[in-house]
C-alpha cells in the first residue's frame, strides 16, 4: 500500500483519519520512517512506523464504488463456513475475521449472521 500525505485512512484501533505527515524518528539509536496520523474522532496525532502499517491493518478508505462492489458479497450464497452451533467456535471465527480489518471479512461476518 502506498500512503502519502493527505491519504484518508482507517486505523483499526483508532478509527478514521488521514496521513498528516511523514518523519524520521530515532529510537534506541535506530532511525525509522514514520507516518503521522491525524484522527477525526480524537485530537491526538499518532506516529506509526511505515514498516508496521500492514501488520496493524491500517488501510486507505475505500471509495463508494469499491464499497458497492464489496456489498455484492451479501447477495451471494451463504458463507463458506457451515452453520456453527458451538458458541466458542463461532466467537473464535468472528474474532479471526474481525482481526483482518478488511471490508471482505466484515461482509463475511454480516453474511454469516443473516
Amino acid at each position: 500500500m502506498q500512503l502519502k500525505i493527505g491519504s484518508k485512512v482507517f486505523y483499526p484501533s483508532h478509527g478514521a483519519g488521514k496521513v498528516k505527515g511523514q518523519k524520521d524518528i530515532e529510537f534506541n539509536g535506530e532511525i525509522k520512517k514514520y507516518f503521522e496520523f491525524e484522527l477525526i474522532t480524537n485530537p491526538i496525532s499518532i506516529s506509526t512506523p511505515v514498516d508496521n502499517i500492514d501488520s496493524l491493518g491500517i488501510r486507505e478508505v475505500m471509495s463508494t464504488k469499491q464499497i458497492l462492489e464489496e456489498i455484492k458479497i451479501l447477495k451471494k450464497s451463504p458463507s463458506k463456513n457451515p452453520k456453527v452451533t458451538d458458541f466458542n467456535i463461532m466467537l473464535n471465527m468472528f474474532k479471526e475475521l474481525e482481526g483482518k480489518s478488511d471490508i471482505k471479512s466484515t461482509m463475511e461476518i454480516i453474511q454469516y449472521c443473516n
